[in-house]
């Protein structure tokens, strides 16, 4: 080959190899194939709009202060990043703590002060601590002088998870209630993408012989959905309709047992967003002076935080109501009407009325009570406190 033919071909091949190294970069790049080019993708998860909330901790307390957390955390650098903000309260600690809903767990990671409402920051996990997290066994809490323990909790879960926490079973939400002095508490979550809910139960003074989850509205009895096999499991997959019976608020849990056939413990499942009310009417609870009726009844209400509705079944026996109300009183303290119930009315009865934001403190703090009068008992012959 000539000298110059020569050098042409080395500068062909020179070209040829330049650009398929070129094309093969770009499409590195582009495709993120190639192992040692490749541009990782994100691997981010996010937590939005965690209720913060004193429903979920462990015990419930009665606090009205809220709160909302944000997390991105990146799986790449085990970095969380986190915003909080909050009302209500004055905290004097923070924690990330490990444990699932329902579950009182030790300190992971302290969230460093000062503290204030719409405060962000970053920590490190471990890699123990990011399984944890992405099984959904990570709380937020947030700890003051009035509640050193923790006053608002919230359970870190993804936004196609419902956290159902610390829903308290009691024979005042049977229907009829009961005076059963068995108690027990049911927690869960509800997974979006399955259909399915993971939930365990404890029950004291009774040993269940059957549990459901029914599908009613507060004070009213419905069918079995679901039978629960133990007291902590998975339930088969619900329907599209029974989810949106579940997320509105109208699936209960029910334990049965030897002494009460129908169900002796009952607790409305409500995510934190919904408080449940119920209690027994009585001529004994009236104020400021008892009385020795022996009509009795029974209140059940179910309160919407985003809608401010207060939906109610009234029931009661041996009495013919000439009005009813909600007041405002403490126990054993005669209060002002804040709502009138109208008529006509029957045992069953059921109703919602809207509140303003100050009756709706009220009712949160246990200000409230239903009182039912009558021709006998124009004061009132039967009342009941509105109580958790």
């Amino acid at each position: 080959m000539e000298p110059n033919n020569q050098i042409m071909s080395f500068k062909k091949l020179f070209k040829v190899l330049a650009y398929s190294v070129c094309f093969t970069a770009f499409t590195a790049f582009v495709t993120g194939c190639s192992k040692d080019n490749a541009i990782p993708a994100a691997n981010t998860v996010s937590f939005k709009d965690v209720s913060v909330s004193s429903a979920q901790e462990i015990p419930a307390n009665s606090s009205t202060a809220t709160g909302v957390l944000n997390v991105d955390y990146d799986k790449n650098t085990k970095s969380l990043k986190y915003t909080i903000t909050y009302s209500g309260l004055t905290p004097t600690a923070m924690h990330f703590h490990k444990g699932a809903v329902g579950v009182a767990g030790g300190v992971e990671k302290e969230i460093v002060g000062p503290y204030s409402s719409g405060m962000t920051g970053t920590i490190t996990l471990s890699a123990a601590q990011e399984t944890d997290l992405l099984a959904n066994n990570w709380y937020l809490n947030i700890h003051t002088t009035a509640n050193s323990a923790g006053e608002i909790r919230g359970q870190v879960v993804p936004n196609t998870t419902v956290v159902f926490a610390n829903i308290s079973l009691s024979g005042k939400q049977e229907v009829p209630s009961n005076t059963s002095t068995t108690t027990g508490v049911f927690n869960g979550l509800y997974d979006k993408s399955t259909k399915k809910v993971t939930y365990s139960v404890s029950v004291t003074g009774a040993t269940p012989s059957a549990m459901h989850l029914h599908n009613a509205k507060v004070g009213k009895n419905g069918d079995v959905i679901v039978e629960l096999v133990g007291t902590s499991g998975t339930t088969t997959a619900l329907t599209a309709a029974q989810e949106t019976e579940l997320l509105a608020g109208n699936f209960y849990f029910n334990a049965h047992t030897a002494a009460f056939a129908n169900g002796e413990i009952r607790g409305q499942i409500v995510s934190d967003n919904m408080v449940v009310f119920s209690n027994i009417l009585s001529g004994a609870n009236e104020a400021p002076t008892a009385n020795n009726s022996t009509a009795t009844g029974t209140v059940y209400a179910l309160y919407n935080k985003f809608t401010k509705a207060l939906a109610y079944v009234v029931t009661y026996s041996n009495l013919t109501p000439t009005a009813m109300h909600f007041h405002k009183g403490a126990v054993g303290v005669a209060g002002g009407v804040e709502i009138e119930i109208p008529a006509p009315y029957s045992s069953g009865m059921s109703g919602s009325v809207t509140l303003t934001a100050a009756q709706e403190t009220d009712l949160l703090t246990q200000l409230w009570y239903v009182n039912v009068h009558s021709a006998n008992f124009a004061g009132g012959e039967v009342r009941a406190q509105l109580v958790k």
